[in-house]
C-alpha cells in the first residue's frame, strides 16, 4: 500500500488543491465541480470531457493532488481504467476517487483501484452532497490537507461535525445548479424519466407549422439562414440521478418568426440561382403572381434548360417555390449533389473551398429546418474529410483565406475559415491526429448555430463578461447562452465524436476568466478548445482584411500577452508556428 503525508492547503497561489475531474455529462460534473470547489479554500479544477482529454491534461499538467472520475465515459476502455492505467505507467501515486452507479463497485478493475491505496475511494452515485464531502474526508483530501506520497499518516479521527458544516454552508449553493443549467443551457428537466440521456427537439415553428428558414444553398448564394432565437424556459427540480432524463425542449420567439416570414401558407421559398445546380428536380417547383396565387413553374422530375431560370433571374426575381412538404427531399437532393462534387479529385483549392462553403450554408440551414439527422451527420463529415485534405494539401493559405472571405455570407465563411485555422494549429502540434481535426471541424461548423443573424455573430468575438453587460438584457442573454444551444444540438445526433460539445461550450471563455459562459481559467478550459479559442481570435482579426494588411506580429504581441498561460502555451506555440511563414 501506498504511504502518503499530510500537508495543510493555503490559499496563497504557491499552494492550491489541483483536482483532475473527469465526467462525461455535463450537467452532472457542473453540480460534482460546485461540490469539490466548495470543500476546498484555494481549488483549481482541471474539468475534462472524456479520457483522451484527462490523459492530455495528466501529461501537460504539473501538481495535480487528486482525481476525480467517472468509471465508463464515452470511450471504449473505461475511463478509470485508462487513467489508472497511465498513472501506474508512470509511477504516480495520486488520491483516486471514482463516481459509478453502486453495481460498479464490485468490478475487478474498481476493487484494484480500492485496494492499492486508502487514498483511493468508490463514491456510488446517486447521492447526498454530504456523503461525497466524507468520501474526501475519508481519502484524506480534506479541506485541510492534501496527500503527497511519503510516511503512513497519524490516525485521524472523523470529524463528521466539520463534515456537516462544510455541507450546511454548500447547501445554499446547490441551488446554483438550477440557475447555472437555466441561465447556461435553458433547459428542462425531467426527474420523473427514466434515462440520462439527452434529447434535443429543434423543431422550427411557423405559419400553419412550416419551416421557417430560408433554403438559399446555391453555390454562389449570398443570402443567410436566421436560427430563431430560443425563448427562456423554467426549470423543474434536478434529479443527479443516473436514472434522470434531461429533457432538452428549446421554444422559439413568434415575433422573430413573423418579422421574417419565410414560408407562406404550403410553400417554401428557394434561393432561384439554387435551380442552376440541377437540370431536373425531384418536386414541383411554383412561380409566386401575388398573394397566395401560385403557378406550376417546373414538373416534378421533368428536364429544363438554365436559359429558363435565367430569364427570370435577368427581371430581378429571386426566389421560386416548393411546397412545404417537399422541402426535405429537395434538400436531400441538394446534400447528395455536394457530396457527390466533393469526392471530385481534380478541384482546385478555390473550386473546393466553394463547394465546402456551399455545404456549410446547406448544413446550418438543415439544422435549422430538419434538426440533426443521418443525412446531415453524413453530409458533415463528408465536407470535414474534404476540408482535412484541402488543409493536408498545403495550398497558399492567405490566398485561400482571403478569396474564402467574400463578406456575404459571415457565418459561414467564419466557420469554415475556422475550420481551416483550428487544423493548421492542430497540425502544427502533437495533437494533429484525424479524430483530433475532425472534433475541432464538426465543432467549427456548428458552433454558433444558435445565433439568429450573421451581424450578431461578428459581434460575439469582441464580448466577454464586461462587454455583455453594456448590451440590452434580450441580446446579452441570446449571446451568452448561444454556446449552449449549440453544444446541446450536437450532443443531440449521432456523431460518436467525443468532446465537440465541451468545445463548443467552452469557445468564448477567456484564460484570464473573464470569458463566457462559466468564466473558466487558463487551467480549467480544455486543450482542443484553447486551439479553438485562438483560431476563433485569429479569423476576427483577419476577417475580409487582404493578406498584405494584415499585421502579423501585433497579432503575435496581443495573443502572447492574453494566451500565454495554462493549457493556452502548447496551443500559442502551435498558432505562432503554423503561420509564421504566411503572414510576414
Amino acid at each position: 500500500m501506498e504511504n502518503f503525508t499530510w500537508k495543510s492547503v493555503t490559499t496563497s497561489k504557491h499552494e492550491i488543491m489541483k483536482v483532475l475531474y473527469l465526467e462525461s455529462d455535463t450537467t452532472f460534473r457542473d453540480y460534482v465541480a460546485m461540490l469539490i470547489e466548495a470543500t476546498y479554500d484555494d481549488c483549481e479544477l482541471l474539468e475534462c470531457s472524456s479520457a483522451n482529454e484527462a490523459l492530455t491534461v495528466l501529461q501537460m499538467e504539473e501538481g495535480i493532488n487528486m482525481i476525480v472520475t467517472e468509471f465508463t465515459g464515452s470511450d471504449k476502455k473505461p475511463a478509470a481504467e485508462q487513467l489508472w492505467n497511465y498513472l501506474k505507467e508512470q509511477g504516480e501515486s495520486l488520491p483516486f476517487i471514482i463516481i459509478a452507479p453502486k453495481v460498479i463497485e464490485d468490478t475487478p478493475k474498481v476493487q484494484e483501484i480500492l485496494a492499492e491505496s486508502s487514498a483511493n475511494a468508490f463514491a456510488p452515485k446517486p447521492f447526498q452532497d454530504v456523503e461525497f464531502f466524507g468520501t474526501l474526508e475519508k481519502c484524506g483530501i480534506s479541506g485541510n490537507n492534501i496527500a503527497t506520497t511519503g510516511s503512513e499518516p497519524k490516525e485521524k479521527e472523523e470529524d463528521w461535525e466539520a463534515v456537516d458544516d462544510v455541507f450546511e454552508s454548500v447547501k445554499d449553493q446547490s441551488l446554483k445548479v438550477k440557475r447555472i443549467v437555466e441561465a447556461d443551457h435553458r433547459v428542462e428537466f425531467n426527474s420523473q424519466a427514466k434515462d440520462q440521456n439527452a434529447e434535443w427537439n429543434l423543431k422550427a415553428t411557423g405559419t400553419s407549422g412550416h419551416p421557417t428558414i430560408e433554403a438559399d444553398w446555391s453555390l454562389k448564394a449570398d443570402g443567410t439562414g436566421h436560427i430563431i432565437p430560443p425563448q427562456k424556459v423554467t426549470s423543474g427540480e434536478v434529479d443527479l440521478s443516473d436514472k434522470a432524463k434531461l429533457e432538452l425542449v428549446p421554444t422559439f420567439n413568434p415575433d422573430s418568426i413573423q418579422s421574417n416570414k419565410l414560408t407562406e401558407g404550403l410553400y417554401t421559398k428557394i434561393k432561384i440561382t439554387r435551380f442552376l445546380n440541377f437540370n431536373n428536380v425531384c418536386c414541383d417547383v411554383f412561380f409566386k403572381l401575388r398573394a397566395e396565387k401560385y403557378l406550376k413553374f417546373i414538373h416534378s422530375d421533368d428536364l429544363y434548360e438554365h436559359d429558363r431560370i435565367d430569364q427570370y433571374i435577368e427581371k430581378a426575381v429571386k426566389y421560386l417555390y416548393i411546397l412545404t412538404e417537399d422541402y426535405a427531399a429537395f434538400s436531400g437532393s441538394f446534400s447528395k449533389l455536394i457530396m457527390s462534387r466533393l469526392e471530385a479529385k481534380n478541384l482546385s483549392s478555390d473550386q473546393r473551398s466553394t463547394l465546402e462553403l456551399a455545404s456549410y450554408q446547406d448544413i446550418h440551414d438543415q439544422l435549422g429546418t430538419l434538426g440533426v439527422n443521418d443525412r446531415t451527420i453524413n453530409q458533415a463529415q463528408a465536407t470535414i474529410k474534404s476540408s482535412v485534405g484541402l488543409i493536408k494539401s498545403d495550398p497558399d493559405l492567405a490566398e485561400l483565406f482571403e478569396n474564402l472571405m467574400k463578406g456575404k455570407n459571415y457565418i459561414s465563411e467564419h466557420s469554415l475559415l475556422l475550420s481551416y485555422i483550428c487544423s493548421h494549429i492542430a497540425l502544427s502540434t502533437s495533437w494533429g491526429s484525424p479524430t483530433t481535426l475532425e472534433k475541432l471541424c464538426m465543432a467549427a461548423m456548428v458552433h454558433d448555430i444558435g445565433l439568429p443573424d450573421p451581424v450578431l455573430a461578428e459581434q460575439t468575438a469582441s464580448y466577454g463578461t464586461e462587454g455583455l453587460k453594456a448590451l440590452d438584457p434580450e441580446t446579452a442573454e441570446l449571446i451568452r447562452e448561444h454556446p449552449a444551444v449549440a453544444a446541446a444540438l450536437i450532443k443531440s445526433g449521432k456523431t460518436n465524436i467525443p468532446d465537440v460539445d465541451n468545445i463548443i461550450i467552452q469557445h468564448h471563455e477567456l484564460p484570464d476568466g473573464s470569458g463566457y459562459p462559466y468564466g473558466r481559467n487558463g487551467q480549467s478550459i480544455s486543450p482542443l478548445s484553447a486551439i479553438f479559442i485562438i483560431a476563433e481570435h485569429f479569423v476576427h482579426r483577419i476577417y475580409n482584411t487582404p493578406a498584405n494588411e494584415v499585421n502579423f506580429p501585433s497579432i503575435v504581441a496581443e495573443f502572447e500577452e492574453r494566451f500565454n498561460r495554462g493549457n493556452f502555451k502548447k496551443p500559442l506555440e502551435g498558432f505562432k508556428k503554423a503561420f509564421k511563414d504566411i503572414y510576414t
